[in-house]
């Protein structure tokens, strides 16, 4: 079969445009998606790769691995977070879990300057840190800037899509 010359133009054009395609996509930022969160027979697992600041544009975005596993007889959770510079892992306390939602908290054996809990929503999926002032913040170690105390912030969990 011989290709005309307007199927042969229309053929290049094809090919022109799947490469710019693959080229921008190569080079846009990684898409991101919801967290990995999985419920099975009083277990859940949460995996995600960074915790992006909801309404603070301020804070950048912690880029790390999170696995999250919890165990709802045993009333705790693990969780492990990592980056290029380590792993850290520890334990999580389940405060309630529902059908809805199930929210931990990270205790610590003293007091510190924040507290973190953590809050999965089981139907949509999202998966929230909130990081608070705790018990200590008003001493002058706590603080971040020469008058400024640690401030409640909310981070929303997402994981790097394939391809992106």
């Amino acid at each position: 079969m011989e290709i005309t010359e307007p199927r042969w133009f229309a053929i290049v054009a094809i090919m022109a445009g799947l490469l710019v395609a693959a080229r921008v996509m190569a080079e846009a930022p990684p898409m991101l998606g919801r967290p990995i969160v999985s419920v099975d027979k009083g277990e859940m697992w949460v995996v995600g790769d960074m915790w992006s600041a909801i309404g603070a544009q301020q804070e950048k975005p912690i880029k790390e691995h999170t696995w999250i596993h919890c165990r709802k007889r045993l009333g705790a959770c693990a969780l492990a977070t990592g980056d290029e510079h380590g792993v850290h892992a520890e334990l999580l306390t389940i405060l309630s879990w529902t059908p809805k939602r199930v929210a931990l908290r990270d205790e610590k054996a003293q007091a510190t300057c924040t507290n973190t809990d953590y809050v999965v929503d089981l139907a949509s999926g999202d998966v929230s840190l909130i990081s608070s002032p705790g018990p200590l913040a008003e001493r002058t170690e706590c603080r971040t800037a020469p008058y400024q105390k640690p401030k409640r912030t909310v981070y929303e969990l997402s994981r790097f899509m394939p391809g992106g």
